[in-house]
């Protein structure tokens, strides 16, 4: 029994409508399989951010005591960067960074 994988999910034949996707290369064949949870009609997908790790946690927790569930890891992105200078001599460098966290509802 195949089983398909779908984000932290794993359904078994019983519970995943397949549909089986050929892909011929030149000496290869490979077999894909497209995996739908049968009883899923709808999810919700939300990103959330802030730029302290602090306020990332507090927004996660509380979606998460509403139904959400996280996805993946966090990310974190520079949104900014300055070098700073005094005359021609690099002092220091100011970055800003975003935090982010995927979320799903079912």
């Amino acid at each position: 029994m195949a089983q398909c994988i779908t984000g932290h999910s794993y359904f078994s034949d019983a519970e995943v409508l397949k549909k089986k996707i050929k892909i011929n290369f030149v000496g290869m064949k490979i077999k894909l399989y497209l995996c739908v949870n049968k009883t899923q009609k709808h999810m919700d997908y939300k990103i959330v951010s802030s730029t302290y790790p602090e306020g990332l946690t507090s927004k996660v927790k509380e979606l998460m005591e509403e139904g959400w569930k996280p996805i993946g890891g966090h990310s974190v992105v520079e949104t900014h960067k300055q070098n700073r200078y005094s005359g021609s001599q690099h002092m220091d460098t100011i970055i800003k960074v975003e935090y982010s966290q995927s979320l799903i509802k079912e």
